[in-house]
């Protein structure tokens, strides 16, 4: 698609690519080693791909983090997949090195993400309910 930054990022600053993804650097990194692994079609989740495609990507996905594990010795790298920006189904790589803040604090703890989310976490009752829902559609 024409505007969508993902598919100009596939085509401008890819550095592997298999038939069903891309893994990019530059276009949208925001430190060292921040890489973009794309699906090659253009679908907004990861539910949209086909088995074959998203076992395709995340292979892929897996290969750029040993890929960037053999670069140097960070001492974490995150995978996160949002999609709140782009529509197009994408993960970012995003590696940590020793002294940098961790991401976990950003996300959980309690100025962070989370202090949006809402005062608390589901009570007991819900969580037993939708665990009962998950195993029945996820047999």
């Amino acid at each position: 698609m024409d505007d969508c930054r993902i598919c100009r990022f596939m085509n401008d600053w890819d550095v592997a690519s298999t038939k069903h993804g891309v893994v990019t650097y530059g276009g949208l990194a925001i430190k060292e080693g921040h890489l973009v692994v794309a699906s090659r079609r253009h679908v907004p989740s990861l539910s949209d791909l086909t088995d074959e495609e998203a076992t395709g990507v995340l292979a892929l996905l897996r290969k750029a983090v040993r890929g960037l594990g053999e670069i140097r010795a960070w001492e974490k790298i995150y995978v996160l997949m949002i999609g709140d920006k782009d529509t197009h189904f994408h993960a970012h790589v995003i590696p940590r090195l020793p002294g940098e803040a961790p991401v976990g604090p950003f996300v959980f703890g309690p100025e962070g993400w989370r202090s949006v989310l809402g005062p608390s976490s589901p009570d007991s009752r819900a969580v037993s309910s939708m665990r009962e829902v998950l195993r029945s559609i996820l047999k």
